[in-house]
């Protein structure tokens, strides 16, 4: 389940593209991206991107397996247990 560690990460391999990649365009990113994806971001985008990552918070919500409504309308801090089957229960990651 997506969780702090996943963000830290996500924010290390953001620094590293920013600092590493970013300087020799193109060429050093093409091997890197899909034919779908869309245009990347530059090294400013990137380090804005960075700073709006460091304020989010992570929470969670239960979802309702078949309608996806939310079953409880409070946003937990971690991973809340699922009553009852996964396919009848579901958790949703919420950035905030």
């Amino acid at each position: 389940m997506f969780d702090h560690r996943h963000l830290a990460t996500i924010r290390a391999a953001l620094r590293y593209w920013r600092d590493e990649m970013t300087p020799h365009g193109a060429s050093a990113t093409a091997a890197y991206l899909r034919a779908d994806d869309a245009a990347l971001l530059d090294a400013a985008e990137i380090a804005e991107l960075i700073r709006d990552l460091e304020t989010l918070q992570i929470g969670y919500l239960v979802l309702d397996g078949g309608t996806q409504a939310v079953v409880r309308n409070q946003i937990q801090a971690a991973p809340p247990p699922i009553v009852g089957s996964p396919l009848t229960s579901k958790i949703a990651v919420v950035l905030y």
